[in-house]
């Protein structure tokens, strides 16, 4: 079995890199990374791997309306990550769903909108910049496929940290 490392995010080798790090530390290819999400939200199939019925359980908000320290915001959760997070994107349905990385990623996918996307920077920004620079990305990704939202922009507003 592989070493567990022992700071989160110490991955400064290529041996750091080959360590176990349990609950983090995903290296990889964006293109491999949204393939999950890709049948969660039913944007591709494989039925054989996961039935369109057992995506949409586990997509479902499962802890709804609890404030979230970490986020500093009320965060609905799916089995599959948050749900309608700021993270997305004003213009993303509330039945968005993905994971914000480690402040340098995100992947989301959108069933109403049958759109599934990663992205990867270069750099940690911190937690506002981060929830800020994700979410700009979205809402361009959005507007670049002509996807105008649910009208509702208030409910996207940034948290307030501290």
């Amino acid at each position: 079995s592989l070493p567990i490392r022992a700071e989160a995010g110490a991955v400064s080798s290529a041996a750091a890199a080959q360590v176990c790090s349990p609950g983090g530390g995903g290296c990889g290819p964006a293109a491999q990374l949204v393939k999950p999400f890709e049948l969660l939200a039913g944007v591709s199939t494989a039925p054989d791997v996961l039935s369109p019925e057992t995506a949409a359980l586990l997509r479902a908000a499962r802890r709804t309306g609890m404030f979230d320290t970490l986020q500093g915001a009320t965060i609905d959760w799916s089995l599959a990550g948050p749900v309608d997070c700021v993270l997305f994107g004003r213009r993303c349905s509330r039945e968005a769903f993905g994971h914000g990385g480690s402040q340098s990623s995100m992947v989301m996918a959108d069933p109403a909108h049958g759109l599934a996307l990663a992205v990867i920077c270069n750099g940690k920004c911190g937690g506002p910049q981060h929830n800020a620079r994700m979410g700009r990305i979205a809402a361009a990704v959005y507007a670049d496929l002509g996807i105008s939202g649910t009208g509702d922009a208030a409910r996207h507003e940034m948290p307030s940290y501290g």
